[in-house]
Parts: C-alpha cells; structure tokens; sequence
C-alpha cells in the first residue's frame, strides 16, 4: 500500500469536484488537518472514512487504495493481494501458536522425566535387646544426599568408643561409609553432592540402602553388628499432590516436651498400657514402666538398674542407678520447668533426661 500515491490520488479527485479541504472535511466529517496528511502521505483514511470517500467522488474503495483508477480486472487483483496478506498473517500466527504449544510440551516433558521419583525419603530404624535407633532419616535426591543416623538408645551407660558405618558388595567386599571414634552422633549429618561421592556410591545407593550394616564398639570393647532397616516413607512419584488428614494414633519420631505436653503423655500411657487394679503398666524383658497418681516410674534393667521417677504434676524428675548387687551409685532429683537441680549434684542430667524422653517414645511409638 503506497501511502503518498493514495495521498495524490485524493488531492486531484478533491480539486476535480472542486472542493476545498475545509468543504471536504465538512462533507465526512474529518478535521481539515486530517485532509492535509492524507494528501501528504503520512497517514491513510480508516474504512469508514475510504465509504465516505468513494461515495463523494464515485470511484471505488479499491481505486482509493490503489491511488489511481483501475480496470475491474485490476480491482479483483487488489482484492485477492489484500485477502492473501491477511491469510498469510493469519497462518503466521497459528505457526507460531503451534510451535509455543510444541516447546512448552516438550519442557514439561522433560520437567517430568527428571523431576519424576527423584526425590525419596527414608526412615533409619533399629529394634533389639541390645540397641535402638529412632529419629534416623536419609533423603536422597538427583542432586543430594542427606543421611542423618539419629537418637541411639543403649543398653548401659557405656559410651561408643568406635562407630563404623558400611555396606557389603556383591563380593563381600567392605565399604565403609563412614566411620568415627568418640564422635557426638547426634550431631552426625553426612551430605553428598552428585559427582563429589565421599561417602554413597550414586550408582548403587539402592542396593546400599537394602544392604547397609552398623557396628558399634563400646568403651568395654565390646563390639556389635546390627543390620539396618531402611523403610521408604516418601517418594514423589505421583502426578497429582494430595494432602491427606492423618489421625495421630501414636506420636512416631517425636520428642515429649515433658513441660507443656504432659497431658498428651498421660493420655498415650493410659492407651499403650495395660490396666491393672492400681493403675498402668508395661513391661518387657529389660523395660517396665508402672503409672499411677500422676507419677510415672520406668525401670530399664541390665547389668545395672536404672530408674525414674517422673512426677506430672510438679514437673520433677527423679534418677536412680544401681549396680547389679543393687547398691545405689547414681541419685538426684531435677526440676524440669525450672531446669534446676533440687540435690546437690545433678552431673550427667541432660543424657539420664533425654534417656528418659527415649524410652518414654519408644514406648509410647
């Protein structure tokens, strides 16, 4: 569309019927400046303005746009050139369109193949006479891995003198994962980054995660080996999220706040214990626990005794620890909303506590 000739063709049609541009801007209507700047070429009449035009001066809206007077020959050509240029924008945008939709499926797919079950979550647990682990936890993802071993509950008040942390290949040969000596457990949390493997092979982390060993040896050097349970609790391998309620039945890996969830603990007592004339009990081989009148009393019995006292409603916590003869060592009396001592020595209370709250979770799990 050549704007300047649609521009000349006005200018000679307007003076032919001898109009001025202030006549013919009356008969449009159109300001007179509008007139000027068609006739200059810098802007073209929109297509109410073009009917209007062809009815002043009789030609056709064709002949307008073509600046000059056509053929019918000629008209239908202008017709289909102008209908072809709106198809071809049309057909642009619907490649386009087209080609939008194709990459956004292709970028989901490709979110979707690596993002699908790339992230799992697993529970560290350990059950015998001897030792117990709770709160343990490894998450592996396509970037990370996280291994944390958690609380372990012993039998005695040995301390570990060595850990040792490893698996066994399909040749029985050793692989140790990790390792220390007089090292703070809880404290213990081992990453791995993709490419960077000092402690999980990535190729073989599932085959690691059926077949993973713990070996302990304590300051008596005495030595154990437990095999450990490694149980999927999470995976994202579903395409549609769904929070689901779940009715708490028992408190799983959770740590009692003796002060402010007290109430709670009485009730899980109440419900995990058996009833007997005088109150609640429990019992197995090494662990008894008898509840009555808002006192707990929990007995762990080995090589030595050790015995709490636990009173609800002051908030109080009694230790006592004797040898297999039965002769007390180890006695004090804590204030657990005061975290005082009430006796004169309360050496070691945070690990007897913290024993107690293990025990007391284990039961209750």
């Amino acid at each position: 569309m050549d704007q300047e000739k649609i521009g000349i063709f006005i200018a000679e049609l307007r003076k032919k019927y001898k109009y001025s541009q202030e006549k013919l801007a009356e008969m449009i209507p159109v300001s007179r400046q509008a007139i000027s700047k068609w006739e200059l070429g810098k802007s073209v009449p929109d297509s109410s303005t073009l009917i209007k035009l062809s009815e002043i001066f009789g030609v056709t809206i064709n002949e307008i746009l073509a600046g000059e007077r056509l053929k019918e020959k000629d008209m239908n050509n202008i017709l289909l050139d102008i209908y072809d240029d709106r198809n071809d924008k049309k057909l642009i945008v619907k490649r386009l369109l087209v080609i939008i939709v194709l990459l956004l499926i292709i970028f989901l797919i490709y979110y979707f193949i690596n993002t699908y079950n790339s992230i799992k979550v697993y529970t560290v647990n350990l059950d015998t006479e001897d030792i117990k682990i709770t709160d343990g936890i490894l998450v592996t993802t396509k970037k990370n891995i996280y291994f944390k071993l958690g609380n372990i509950i012993k039998d005695n008040n040995l301390k570990i003198k060595y850990l040792e942390l490893y698996y066994l290949d399909i040749n029985k040969n050793k692989n140790i994962i990790f390792s220390c000596k007089d090292c703070n457990l809880e404290d213990v949390l081992l990453v791995d980054f993709y490419g960077y493997n000092s402690y999980f092979d990535y190729e073989n982390i599932d085959y690691i995660i059926k077949n993973m060993n713990l070996k302990i040896k304590l300051e008596n050097d005495q030595e154990k080996i437990f095999n450990l349970n490694l149980k999927q609790d999470f995976a994202n391998n579903f395409l549609l999220f769904k929070k689901e309620k779940k009715v708490i039945t028992s408190q799983e890996n959770k740590r009692y706040d003796l002060n402010l969830e007290k109430n709670l603990i009485i009730e899980l007592i109440k419900a995990k214990f058996k009833k007997t004339d005088d109150g609640y009990s429990y019992a197995t081989k090494k662990l008894n626990a008898n509840y009555l009148d808002n006192f707990l009393v929990l007995e762990y019995i080995n090589d030595n005794i050790k015995k709490w006292t636990y009173d609800f409603e002051n908030n109080i916590l009694m230790y006592e620890e004797f040898d297999i003869n039965n002769n007390l060592k180890v006695n004090y009396i804590y204030s657990i909303s005061l975290e005082r001592c009430l006796t004169d020595n309360c050496e070691n209370i945070n690990v007897s506590k913290n024993e107690f709250i293990n025990y007391i979770n284990y039961i209750l799990k």
